[in-house]
């Protein structure tokens, strides 16, 4: 279905089984419930237009999510969840995170190389698993892996830099694979239910004030650093209980 013309947007229900939904010009996407997609594309590949969800309604792509060359999707507080595998995030336009939140909830899943403000690898069916770019992870927030689901996140593979502006949290289905050659940068706090694999690496802790708490859970560190003039809090249990 393309809609050459105008916004794809409404209150009722939307379930595309099959196919692709594409969007060419500036338009809302969206209302108040979830919509499921199997490939959605914004954009006509030319034209400079802009996609604002209407809402915070989590939309589920399928298969893959395309911004086209030349279009923007405005992310503001919308919730997304892409359940693909192989590269479900295809950027060629740009993406502005804002204060929206993106799972990867597919088995077999490479995470875009772009800034994300809320970033999770999670699933409600079956199991999860993502594996980080190569050149570097961004997350300006929150990043969680293993919340609801079995769930893995792969830095080891590629090996990139994993900055996370706010906190990390591996729920008890979680697992976080770090990187054996590059660190973590956590401006946050740490919250393990589930597994850490150090691999080596180091996680560097920094935090110009405030507080923060690092529950390692079960999982050791290989190295930590402490930066900044924050108070760090060290908790020897479960962050949860």
């Amino acid at each position: 279905m393309t809609i050459e013309n105008g916004s794809f947007a409404g209150n009722g229900l939307v379930d595309m089984t099959g196919g692709t939904v594409v969007i060419e010009q500036t338009n809302t996407l969206g209302g108040v419930q979830p919509w499921l997609f199997n490939n959605l594309t914004l954009g006509d590949g030319s034209s400079a237009r802009i996609t604002t969800p209407s809402g915070t309604a989590t939309t589920t792509v399928r298969g893959v999510l395309t911004i086209a060359a030349g279009h923007f999707l405005d992310a503001g507080s919308s919730h997304w969840t892409l359940s693909g595998t192989g590269n479900p995030f295809i950027e060629t336009g740009t993406f502005l995170e804002d204060t929206s939140s993106f799972t990867y909830s597919g088995n077999g899943a490479n995470i875009r190389r772009t800034a994300y403000y809320n970033l999770a690898v999670d699933t409600t069916t079956g199991t999860a698993y993502a594996t980080a770019p190569t050149t570097g992870l961004q997350v300006l927030n929150n990043l969680a892996v293993g919340k609801n689901g079995t769930s893995t996140l792969n830095v080891n593979t590629n090996d990139p830099l994993l900055a996370v502006g706010g906190d990390v949290y591996i729920g008890n289905l979680g697992t976080l694979l770090a990187s054996d050659t590059n660190l973590i940068e956590v401006y946050g706090g740490w919250n393990n239910d589930g597994v850490f694999t150090a691999n080596g690496s180091l996680v560097e802790f920094y935090q110009v004030s405030g507080s923060s708490t690092i529950a390692a859970g079960n999982s050791s560190f290989a190295d930590v650093s402490f930066l900044g003039n924050a108070d760090f809090t060290i908790r020897t249990c479960y962050g949860n209980r």
